[in-house]
């Protein structure tokens, strides 16, 4: 053998690119709080490169356009790095899909 590889060797392909499908940010429940620079803290130490936001419970279940609104702020601010997920409450009917 001209090549001084062992037999049967294989080729590192580079590790994927990581994306969060699903990540919760803002104000939450009182004395819980996800700012985006700690969530792009955790996302550069954990090797993501995207995540999906979404906001926080009390956004997430009753002020669904507050919660939206936030969202879409964050992911202006940090284009690239965030999608937004719209929230809508069913509950809600007609409004929700206006939210939407």
């Amino acid at each position: 053998m001209t090549n001084n590889e062992p037999t049967g060797a294989k080729t590192l392909s580079p590790p994927p690119e990581v994306v969060d499908v699903h990540c919760r940010i803002g104000p939450g429940r009182p004395g819980e709080d996800r700012p985006a620079e700690t969530v792009l803290q955790e996302m550069d130490a954990s090797g993501v490169r995207q995540a999906w936001i979404c906001p926080m419970d009390p956004f997430a279940a009753v002020r669904n356009a507050q919660g939206n609104s936030m969202i879409a702020q964050r992911v202006q601010a940090h284009a690239g790095r965030f999608i937004g997920c719209a929230m809508a409450n069913p509950w809600y009917g007609n409004d929700a899909l206006a939210e939407l």
